[in-house]
């Protein structure tokens, strides 16, 4: 068991979660990297947060269009590019905020779509790392195994738990827990928070959804 800072409404603090995980992906991260993290979801945004405690000094995310206002939410909470894939030439766009140089390690936190581990192998640097997190709908189409030796890119699992580090990084202050609760629901409104987490609430997104049992 660990001990949470108690200056903090419980709700926020259940964001220990999230962090968890993602402070097991950053591992490949050293001070100074250029990090890109794909898909802006509470697991995106807890990524953005571990990777800075890394050490990272950029960050860059990206998602689609529908996910608007996430990206918007990731420039608060410590990144520094949010693009949109279905928009901007996001190859062309790393490249030049990274001076041609391309990214050290890209974190695939997407769910959904194979095509962001494809992707990623295009945005990052040679010699670089990608750390496969987000869970697929199917099969990867299109990926050349060559892009590993000849460019010699490290591929890690994005898998394990570390809740006494998260737990740290809140209690340092490090995790601002109020801007990543998202939204907030008492029990009785499941129906309501269920809506919203699972996007079919009209004209509403959230990062996040938690729920309240007092």
């Amino acid at each position: 068991m660990y001990r949470l800072r108690e200056d903090r409404p419980a709700d926020e603090l259940t964001f220990f979660e999230p962090p968890s995980c993602a402070v097991t992906w950053v591992a490949p991260v050293r001070h100074g990297d250029v990090v890109l993290i794909e898909g802006p979801g509470h697991m995106g945004m807890a990524t953005i947060v571990a990777a800075r405690a890394a050490g990272a000094s950029t960050i860059i995310v990206t998602g689609t269009g529908r996910d608007r206002f996430r990206l918007d939410h990731a420039l608060r909470v410590g990144d520094d590019h949010a693009l949109d894939v279905e928009n901007d030439d996001v190859v062309e766009r790393v490249r030049e905020i990274t001076n041609g140089q391309m990214t050290d390690v890209v974190i695939d936190a997407a769910s959904g779509s194979s095509e962001t581990v494809n992707l990623a192998m295009h945005l990052v640097r040679k010699g670089g790392h990608v750390v496969l997190a987000g869970m697929k709908d199917g099969p990867l189409e299109g990926f050349h195994p060559d892009w590993i030796p000849t460019r010699r890119i490290t591929v890690h699992p994005g898998s394990g738990l570390d809740t006494e580090r998260a737990v740290e990084l809140i209690n340092a202050g490090q995790i601002p827990t109020a801007d990543l609760l998202g939204d907030s629901y008492p029990l009785d409104r499941f129906a309501d928070a269920f809506s919203l987490m699972t996007e079919r609430t009209p004209e509403r997104d959230s990062i996040r959804i938690a729920l309240n049992l007092s």
